[in-house]
């Protein structure tokens, strides 16, 4: 069951002429809600006013809040998933903007996917996601790479696959963030010129990895650098932590020491309480 508002009005009905579905033009955040939370909501919201900052839309932040605050309060489930989208609302036609338009914010909850802890395997995909520092780390709606790359995984008949970008530099998954460990040594791929700066990852990079002791650091990570990885997780903030079984078909370590101190760690983290 899904249950949406548009600015604070129950309905799933938005403008054939809003940005949002003329140009991509806005930001989105899909949240894990538990016992009726978002535990991590304040990650959210710090990337979700950088996006709009970054794409110059002024949002009332109150107001917003209270939208998402009447939906979850209205909603009995207490796993579930929320979604926020804001664009910058309706306008005439062309790219241009007066700076003045009104966002609609689209919120909306449905059931939590089931937690599926098996490991996955990993191909390298052909698709390439393209350079952009401007719009690298966002979580902007322009997202036909990541249609593009999951139809590849479809086709080849594979859940998930790695997305190198055109510099041959490895990113992301088609939904999540990676780390890897390579010489013993725990990393995640730079994402200052491609990719999506996870809500999971940057937890895990600021709070998760401290708690339990270990030191990741942000690389560069080229597809040959693959052939030395030992092992490997993905991560995205409703999923949680996913082991990698292969990458291209070589074995990895599955069930190691350091990823059961992560996986331990996740679980006793306010994530999950």
């Amino acid at each position: 069951m899904r249950i949406t508002t548009v600015n604070g009005q129950q309905t799933e009905v938005v403008s054939a002429f809003d940005r949002g579905l003329a140009f991509g033009d806005g930001v989105f955040e899909t949240c894990r809600v538990r016992q009726g939370r978002i535990p991590l909501w304040d990650y959210h919201r710090r990337r979700l006013e950088q996006g709009l900052s970054k794409l110059s839309i002024p949002i009332d932040m109150g107001l917003l809040e209270r939208y998402r605050s009447e939906l979850l309060e209205a909603d009995s489930r207490q796993d579930s998933v929320f979604k926020l989208t804001v664009t910058r609302g309706v306008t005439g036609r062309g790219y241009g903007f007066a700076g003045t338009e009104t966002p609609t914010v689209i919120c909306s909850v449905s059931d939590a996917p089931s937690m599926n802890s098996e490991p996955v395997d990993l191909a390298v995909c052909e698709t390439k996601l393209s350079c952009n520092s401007s719009l690298a780390g966002l979580k902007h709606l322009n997202r036909l790479e990541n249609v593009l790359l999951k139809a590849e995984c479809q086709s080849r008949g594979c859940g998930d696959g790695l997305a190198l970008n055109e510099l041959g530099d490895v990113i992301e998954t088609t939904h999540s963030n990676v780390f890897v460990c390579r010489h013993s040594r725990w990393t995640t791929p730079r994402l200052n010129l491609s990719g999506v700066r996870g809500v999971m990852r940057q937890f895990l990079l600021d709070e998760l990895g401290p708690s339990v002791g270990i030191e990741v650091a942000e690389t560069e990570l080229s597809e040959a650098d693959l052939l030395d990885v030992e092992s490997a997780f993905c991560c995205n903030s409703i999923r949680g932590l996913t082991q990698v079984r292969s990458i291209n078909g070589r074995n990895l370590e599955v069930n190691g020491v350091d990823f059961q101190r992560f996986q331990q760690g996740l679980k006793e983290s306010r994530y999950s309480v």
